[in-house]
Formats: C-alpha cells, structure tokens, sequence
C-alpha cells in the first residue's frame, strides 16, 4: 500500500508523486535563476528542513534557492546560507529518507 507524505501544508499521495512535483519546481527554472516564487521557496525551505541534518545544513539560515549545475553535469537545487556560503540540495534523496504517514 502506498502511503502518503506531507511537506508543510501540500500532501503528496506517495513519494513519487512528491518528488515529481519537486523535480517539475526544478525543471521550471534555469541554471543560475532563484527559485523566486515564494511557494516554491517555502516548499523547498520546509523540504530541507526535514532532512536528518538539517541543523548543520542550513547553519546560519536560508537567504535563496536557485538551480545550479553539480560537478557531474546534471542540474539540481542550490542554496545560498544567510552567510553567502552555498551547498546543494536533493529534494529526491530527502524525500527518500522521509517517512511516509
């Protein structure tokens, strides 16, 4: 049975679904544009919240998400910390490690 997930206040009936609509905010935007819709910002800020080491990866706080290009090629979500340092972010992978409700 697929169980749902909920990331602030949109629920996701599965994990699938969750992380199309996650890579969907992504694919919208080009590499080096903040993710300026203020939805997706505090869907994203509460996704990364959610991670297992959220405390040491926001650190200092949050002041923007944008799209970047990792070493490998493939294109994924950024942040920028309150401090100006950056480090990326996998909304798959932490939907992977959520526990479903």
């Amino acid at each position: 049975m697929t169980k749902s997930i909920t990331v602030g206040n949109k629920d996701f009936k599965s994990k699938k679904e969750a992380k199309e609509y996650f890579d969907g905010i992504v694919k919208s935007y080009q590499v080096g544009d903040t993710i300026n819709n203020p939805i997706h910002h505090e869907l994203l800020l509460t996704l990364l919240k959610m991670k297992s080491n959220a405390k040491e990866k926001i650190d200092c706080g949050v002041e923007r998400f944008y799209k970047n290009t990792n070493i490998g090629g493939t294109q994924s979500v950024w942040f920028e910390r309150s401090d100006g340092s950056n480090d990326d972010f996998s909304p798959s992978k932490t939907i992977n490690d959520i526990k479903s409700i």
